[in-house]
């Protein structure tokens, strides 16, 4: 079957079959070898930016819990509007 025919099959499904549809695609991608996944050089140069900027400054990073409450936070003051 080709990737076309795939992704074809993939748009006809409906938008809450797509989303599981990825996600266990998504989720399969951590059953392979990370050696054999290419990651584009610009992505490595993102990480490494990060990576020195939060390591220049460790104080400034969110945990998930911070960042989900400030997400949370936000949404809600935007429903009130």
């Amino acid at each position: 079957m080709s990737v076309a025919r795939v992704r074809q099959d993939a748009l006809a499904l409906k938008p809450s079959e797509r989303l599981r549809l990825v996600q266990d695609i998504w989720d399969s991608l951590t059953e392979e070898d990370p050696t054999t996944i290419s990651v584009p050089d610009a992505h490595r140069q993102l990480i490494d930016e990060r990576l020195a900027e939060h390591e220049k400054s460790p104080g400034e990073t969110l945990t998930l819990s911070q960042f989900k409450r400030r997400v949370r936070a936000h949404l809600a003051r935007k429903r009130k509007r």
